[in-house]
């Protein structure tokens, strides 16, 4: 789960939504509450790893410039 201020949370159940609150089970088995309106995501570790992959950047060779345009600068 992401929350609004970009804190992730992992949890060992799937996050349920009950009466605006989502509750889950922690790797210790106990049971926690956050409000709906702090969750900004709810998505599986497998998604969350995809989407934290850096994409390749790709870079535009620089222009090059004519003999004439550096005389006339």
């Amino acid at each position: 789960m992401k929350l609004d201020n970009g804190t992730e949370i992992v949890t060992a159940s799937k996050p349920q939504l009950k009466e605006g609150t989502y509750s889950f089970k922690d790797a210790k088995g106990e049971e926690h509450f956050v409000g709906a309106g702090r969750v900004r995501e709810v998505a599986p570790v497998s998604v969350a790893a995809r989407e934290r992959k850096a994409k390749p950047f790709k870079s535009e060779s620089p222009k090059k410039r004519k003999w004439y345009f550096l005389w006339l600068a």
